[in-house]
């Protein structure tokens, strides 16, 4: 079953470093959930996003704990000389529709999936 992408995952890739961050926080249970999203939100702050609220938070904290999500990474970028995965006009509304990093992260996926079939 899919789930909806919490808030935390669709911060931009500008906030990656605040949310690996707040990722290994929760994952080491040194620190509590209060503590973590005052810290979380203020290194969001610095990076200049706006910050993630109490609720939102604990859906991302119980979806890490349960092992639901895993360690936010970059998506490799492509190669420039590597052919398109989708059409340009394609390409164009869905960044339209889902944002640029979200895009990213969806050719990264597919670029992935057609190297397994050609292997």
């Amino acid at each position: 079953m899919t789930r909806r992408l919490s808030k935390v995952e669709l911060i931009p890739d500008s906030g990656l470093d605040a949310v690996q961050w707040a990722f290994d926080r929760i994952v080491d249970h040194r620190m509590t959930q209060q503590d973590i999203l005052a810290d979380f939100n203020r290194l969001l702050g610095a990076a200049g996003l706006p910050p993630i609220s109490s609720s939102s938070f604990n859906r991302y904290c119980l979806l890490v704990r349960e092992g639901a999500i895993k360690r936010p990474h970059l998506a490799p970028a492509l190669d420039a000389g590597q052919p398109a995965i989708l059409d340009a006009v394609f390409r164009q509304r869905l960044q339209a529709a889902v944002g640029h990093d979200t895009l990213i992260h969806i050719e990264a996926a597919l670029v992935g999936l057609s190297a397994k079939d050609a292997a």
